[in-house]
């Protein structure tokens, strides 16, 4: 592991009836650098922040869906972890690893 200098923090939100998802990009020390939101898909947030420099394969990040929380690190496998206590018995959810698949559809 290495100690971050910027990540990408894509959220999704609910409110109601309406979804949306916003893009940021954080840095080490707290602050934010860049953030947009109102997106209607996740693929459009990550296209828009693509072209705001966001490099997918290069760049640290994090999916924050309703159900699961994605985070990638260079050089790591992406970590995809369930939202909340889900496990029965309320123990802590398990990892699984997968590659990171960050496409714009």
């Amino acid at each position: 592991m290495h100690a971050f200098i910027k990540r990408w923090q894509f959220t999704e939100h609910d409110q109601h009836t309406r979804v949306w998802w916003t893009w940021q990009m954080v840095t080490s020390e707290g602050g934010t650098e860049k953030a947009l939101d109102g997106f209607r898909s996740y693929g459009e947030a990550v296209a828009d922040a693509i072209s705001k420099g966001f490099h997918p394969r290069h760049d640290d990040w994090v999916v924050e869906s309703m159900r699961t929380v994605v985070h990638f690190e260079r050089g790591s496998a992406a970590a995809r972890l369930p939202k909340g206590n889900d496990g029965p018995g309320g123990e802590r959810p398990t990892r699984v690893y997968e590659k990171p698949t960050l496409v714009p559809r």
